[in-house]
């Protein structure tokens, strides 16, 4: 988007937040995270949270995690988690990717493993938004390199299968589930 659209947007989504529209505040948000003026997105994205289905949090867990000058951490996985339990299976799933990668934390495969199960496990009750699967074969995924490194052969495959039997797989989790496969028959 250039900044003539960005400007025009905000312009709808400061009218939007006159009448204290929460969707006037996130669109603002996103519209400042895009500029990558985040102290603005910030501010506004904090005037959606807890109203916007969790894009408000999961866009401010982003940017506190990778986008200040220093990251805040604690703040970004409060956000990610809240933005969870608002139905945002890639939040549960970045979760999981932070603890078993070991960005900013200490590496926790246990903690991974929780949060890559939650997104598995998310059980969508209301709202279009929460319909959509796109989430859960990277998490199906990610379990099944925890289960390999942990020397789990048979839950690896188990879920790597489940991840390439969508077409939202990563694009090595058939090569990967063929390299465990072979493994497992030496």
């Amino acid at each position: 988007m250039d900044d003539g659209k960005h400007e025009k947007s905000l312009e709808l989504c400061f009218k939007l937040i006159e009448k204290e529209n929460p969707d006037g505040y996130l669109v603002a948000g996103m519209n400042y995270f895009e500029l990558k003026k985040y102290d603005d997105a910030i501010k506004y994205l904090q005037g959606a949270n807890g109203k916007s289905n969790g894009l408000s949090e999961s866009l401010l867990g982003d940017i506190y995690a990778t986008k200040l000058d220093e990251p805040d951490i604690q703040e970004a996985l409060l956000m990610f988690e809240e933005a969870g339990k608002q139905g945002l299976i890639s939040s549960l799933v970045k979760l999981g990717k932070i603890y078993s990668e070991g960005q900013l934390v200490s590496r926790d495969l246990e903690l991974a493993e929780k949060w890559f199960q939650k997104a598995i496990e998310f059980q969508y009750v209301r709202d279009f938004n929460r319909q959509f699967d796109f989430d859960k074969p990277e998490a199906n995924y990610y379990l099944g390199l925890i289960c390999e490194e942990k020397g789990d052969l048979k839950k690896a495959i188990y879920y790597l299968e489940k991840s390439v039997g969508s077409k939202f797989a990563p694009k090595d989790a058939a090569v990967k589930l063929k390299e465990i496969k072979s493994k497992k028959t030496n």
